[in-house]
């Protein structure tokens, strides 16, 4: 062969060694950090699991503004077999949804998301508080109470059904309470029993329902209610003031709350049926009587008629008064009708004066010292 042809042949062979052998150390670097790339921060491995998170949330944002709610579920449950942190991170997304559509006041479309949810994972206590809460907002607070009392049974830990126990009683709280705003005394008798169905001790529940009974004036199941409460020591003293009260409506007493000042007592009164006034309760007062400044103040609006002059004993010395009927004077929901006032000269800054005999000996009367009550009662 010729030398030249040689000497070509061997250079190629030597560089054809040389690129392979690059070769092999690149493809060698390349498996290396494709191996331990997930150590690296910031590199596309983590970058990539990132994006993917990302993307399925923004499919989950996109089917809940669209309601596409059964749709939004199987995205859930596919993430549930894959990625536990994916799951969580759509769970949370939905959650804070049906918060914004309860804000909202959109109550169909949280309970259909809620209930698309349930259906799969029936055992999510944050979606079960959420429900009940919905059906709370919505003032159906039978189906509230049902489902909050429930949840305690969805767990096995003893803290947790504790912890759900505290929070059904809270949401009964307020929903007894937003009856009881509205006086609904019917519908509070139902609520409370349905509640003591479900937690027996829950004396507020009892408590309640004790007064809603007697509201309803069906006094003996109202006095078994206030009865359950006397061994109870926290509700000792409300279990006493409901017997009182249920014996008070049974005799027709009225049971006036007074403002106690040193040693005496002030009540709240009804002059004419249109105005009200505030009176000193004084046994040893003859007459019932007003400040003069009051009188004037208040003398177009209930019709008084003079007639005649007095005298009273007023701390002035015993001075002549003008004399005046009125059409009424009410407390609570007894009243005398055609009854006479004395208009004294003198006021006084803590009443506007004195309720006396005239009207207190038309009725049987005590002064709960205990309570600061004015019990009155028809003598008949």
């Amino acid at each position: 062969m010729n030398p030249i042809y040689l000497v070509i042949l061997l250079i190629s062979v030597l560089l054809n060694g040389y690129f392979i052998s690059r070769y092999t150390e690149e493809v060698e670097s390349t498996a290396y950090i494709e191996e331990n790339i997930s150590y690296m921060p910031g590199l596309n491995a983590k970058t990539a699991i990132s994006s993917i998170s990302q993307d399925i949330e923004d499919n989950m944002f996109e089917m809940l503004s669209l309601k596409q709610y059964h749709e939004s579920v199987k995205l859930l449950i596919n993430a549930d077999s894959n990625d536990a942190k994916i799951t969580n991170s759509l769970k949370h997304l939905i959650l804070k949804h049906v918060q914004y559509q309860l804000n909202e006041g959109d109550m169909d479309s949280a309970i259909e998301l809620l209930n698309e949810v349930l259906s799969n994972f029936p055992d999510e206590i944050q979606f079960l508080k959420l429900k009940s809460m919905a059906f709370e907002l919505d003032e159906d607070f039978e189906s509230a109470v049902r489902l909050i009392y429930e949840i305690q049974y969805r767990t096995y830990d003893s803290h947790e059904k504790q912890l759900a126990l505290q929070d059904a009683r809270s949401l009964s709280r307020r929903c007894i309470d937003q009856l009881l705003n509205k006086g609904d005394w019917s519908n509070i008798s139902e609520l409370t029993k349905l509640v003591l169905s479900l937690d027996q001790d829950f004396k507020y529940a009892q408590f309640r329902l004790g007064e809603a009974l007697l509201k309803q004036e069906k006094y003996v199941s109202a006095s078994s209610e206030a009865f359950r409460l006397l061994d109870e020591p926290k509700w000792n003293r409300a279990g006493e003031q409901l017997l009182t009260e249920i014996l008070a409506e049974k005799q027709n007493i009225s049971q006036i709350q007074l403002k106690k000042i040193g040693q005496q007592y002030i009540t709240n009164s009804l002059i004419a049926g249109t105005t009200e006034v505030s009176l000193l309760v004084d046994t040893g007062a003859s007459i019932c009587v007003l400040s003069k400044e009051v009188f004037e103040r208040i003398k177009s609006s209930i019709n008084a008629n003079n007639v005649g002059d007095i005298p009273l004993n007023t701390a002035g010395g015993i001075v002549i008064v003008e004399l005046y009927r009125i059409p009424s004077l009410q407390i609570g929901h007894h009243s005398v009708k055609n009854i006479e006032f004395a208009v004294n000269p003198y006021s006084n800054d803590l009443f506007d004066g004195l309720l006396g005999m005239n009207f207190l000996s038309m009725f049987n009367f005590r002064i709960d010292q205990q309570t600061n009550k004015l019990m009155l009662q028809d003598k008949k």
